[in-house]
Parts: C-alpha cells; structure tokens; sequence
C-alpha cells in the first residue's frame, strides 16, 4: 500500500475520494423530490375537491375514531377542535393541499410550503396511525 503524497499540500498525503459534495447534484435531487411531492399533494388536494360539497372531512374522521384509526393521544384534539368545526377543515385540507402542491412544483416560498407540508403530513399519519401504510 503506498500513500501519495501531495507537493501543493505540504508533504501531507492526498486523499483517495474526495469528500467534497457536489451541491448541483444534491439540488437536483431536492428540486425533483420538491416537484414530486408537490405533484402528489396537487393530485390529492384534486380527488378531495368532491369533500367540500358532499361529505366533508367529518364522516372520514368519525369512521377513522370508530375503527381506531388515530393514535390514542390525537383522538381528543380529533373530537374537540376537528370534528366540531369540520366544515373549516374541510376547506384548508383541500386548499392546502392544492396551494402547497402548486407552491412546491413551481418553488414558490418553498422553506414555508415545506414547513405547511410536514405539518399537514404529520397530522394524517397522526389520524391514521393504526390503518397501516396504505393510508399514510
């Protein structure tokens, strides 16, 4: 095994791989999964476009607390603050999802519709706890 060593380093041995990220690739990458999941909440945000006229969020979250769908922690917040003004929330489900889907495809404010994003995701995995996957 012989260690190179560097002349422009001092004498101190050069490095086999460099360690340098490459920051256009990592952009890339994060600009894909941006688009990605913006694409998935604009499609969902669509196929829930029929809760504002027809049922609502608040026959889907009574079947969920009846099936023991939530996590036992989130059930109380579900009952007290969601299911009694399910109308509002019906509306900032479908909205937010539509507005953070579009916001996310063309990277407008994205740090913010990230952070509105995570919230959202991880108050459905929250309701679903126990359905599994499929769900989340």
């Amino acid at each position: 095994m012989s260690v190179m060593v560097s002349p422009d380093r001092g004498g101190l041995p050069r490095a086999a791989v460099s360690i340098t990220p490459d920051f256009s690739t990592m952009g890339s990458c994060l600009a894909l999964l941006r688009i990605f999941l913006g694409v998935k909440l604009l499609i969902a945000g669509l196929e829930k476009w029929k809760w504002i006229t027809l049922t609502g969020l608040g026959e889907k979250l009574t079947d969920w607390i009846h099936r023991g769908a939530p996590i036992y922690w989130y059930v109380p917040f579900l009952e007290s603050s969601v299911l009694r003004h399910s109308h509002l929330f019906t509306w900032l489900v479908v909205f937010g999802e539509v507005i953070l889907g579009v916001m996310l495809i063309f990277g407008l404010y994205t740090r913010l519709a990230s952070f509105f994003t995570i919230v959202m995701l991880l108050n459905y995995m929250f309701a679903t706890w126990n359905l599994g996957f499929q769900w989340q």
